[in-house]
């Protein structure tokens, strides 16, 4: 089904203020800010935490809504890492999840090897900066060549179902 992974962040911060009380930017919260800009629902399949933790987003057997170039909606599995790294460097728990995540994936659908994890701006036709210039795909690639245990929600644990 799936033959890339594309490599976002959410280019936000990784707190927001709620009812004068700081909250994680988390699924919840990106699912409204893309409802806001006319999505159905959250456009990214998965969402890496600043902490490490690993949120379903859109139904994995649903096209996308994270990156139009290429047809990378329609080809690619779409992971966002919550913050700006534009701005700032990648927690080394987030940056680990998120391989992580992305290994199982690729074992998942069955893509051998590295070569199908695009960044956002890597993708032809896209005019964007995302993941952010201190993304580190080196060390993300490392990190997935060389995995280290991490617990998924059980969302993903049932990929196989679909």
């Amino acid at each position: 089904m799936w033959k890339k992974i594309i490599i976002h962040h959410t280019a936000s911060p990784t707190e927001v203020l709620r009812k004068g009380k700081w909250v994680k930017v988390n699924r919840g919260i990106i699912d409204e800010w893309h409802k806001r800009r006319g999505f159905g629902q959250i456009g990214y399949h998965f969402l890496v935490l600043k902490d490490g933790t690993v949120e379903a987003g859109r139904p994995i057997n649903m096209v996308g809504a994270h990156c139009l170039a290429s047809r990378r909606n329609h080809l690619g599995v779409g992971i966002a890492l919550v913050g700006n790294f534009q701005e700032s460097r990648v927690p080394n728990l987030q940056l680990a999840a998120a391989a992580q995540l992305t290994s199982k994936l690729i074992n998942l659908f069955k893509m051998n090897g590295t070569q199908y994890i695009e960044l956002h701006r890597e993708v032809p036709g896209a005019k964007t900066l995302c993941p952010g210039r201190f993304f580190p795909k080196e060390e993300f690639i490392r990190i997935i060549n060389k995995p280290v245990k991490i617990t998924f929600p059980k969302t993903l644990t049932r990929l196989r179902e679909v």
